[in-house]
């Protein structure tokens, strides 16, 4: 039993490195083919490889088989950020150790909250990360005309009000799924959680929003939540 274990483990994680260089790939020939800009093709890697968490908890039984991607791409983007691997993700749209710091935030939420009770927190971390920042950058890049004053000169209102309704949803989703809550508290939460998330984002740069939001998220979830 413990054996059979171990090989669907093993299958998850294959299935986990096949599924984070297809979005890569897929990323790459759309640079390619379309001739997209970097900055839109690392956020499509960023949104994408977030939804492997999904696969992880579904395929994967054992934190420790758990921790291998995470950990082998912390290694990886680092050797990509410092010999441009994939061109996709890095280039000079990518400043810092920004995919680095995205794979560490993996390993750190994997490690602390995998299990079934922690599911929702693991989960809430990684798709704030994934589609609320993901979306922020690309909203604020395309539409952002006004920069926030203060402690962040780079990013712009429109993207901090994406940031702020999409990782509400995010948790409006999970709550709703994980918990019986009613919808005064689904809301409230879900408020808390995104403005703390958007402020999180817009105080951290250089790549460091990458740990700073999933981990507050997962953290300031599981206190509000996890009893």
């Amino acid at each position: 039993m413990r054996q059979e274990a171990a090989m669907n483990d093993f299958a998850g994680v294959l299935i986990s490195f096949v599924f984070v260089f297809l979005i890569i790939g897929t990323a790459e020939f759309l640079r390619g083919k379309f001739h997209l800009g970097v900055e839109f093709t690392r956020k499509f890697i960023h949104i994408g490889v977030g939804h492997w968490v999904l696969l992880a908890v579904i395929l994967i039984n054992s934190r420790e088989w758990a921790l291998i991607p995470p950990a082998a791409f912390v290694l990886i983007n680092f050797l990509s950020s410092r010999k441009n691997l994939f061109q996709a993700m890095e280039g000079a749209a990518a400043k810092g150790l920004g995919t680095v710091y995205y794979s560490l935030s993996l390993l750190i939420l994997v490690f602390f909250f995998w299990g079934e009770e922690g599911t929702p927190f693991l989960l809430a971390g990684i798709m704030v990360m994934a589609w609320g920042d993901g979306l922020a950058a690309i909203a604020g890049k395309r539409w952002g005309q006004k920069r926030i004053p203060g402690l962040s000169q780079v990013k712009t209102w429109v993207g901090s009000a994406v940031m702020l309704l999409s990782s509400m949803l995010v948790i409006l989703l999970i709550l709703n799924h994980f918990f019986s809550l009613n919808m005064l508290h689904l809301v409230g939460i879900s408020f808390i959680i995104g403005l703390a998330a958007t402020v999180l984002e817009v105080i951290f740069r250089s790549g460091w929003d990458n740990i700073a939001v999933p981990l507050g998220t997962a953290w300031l979830l599981s206190w509000l939540v996890g009893g």
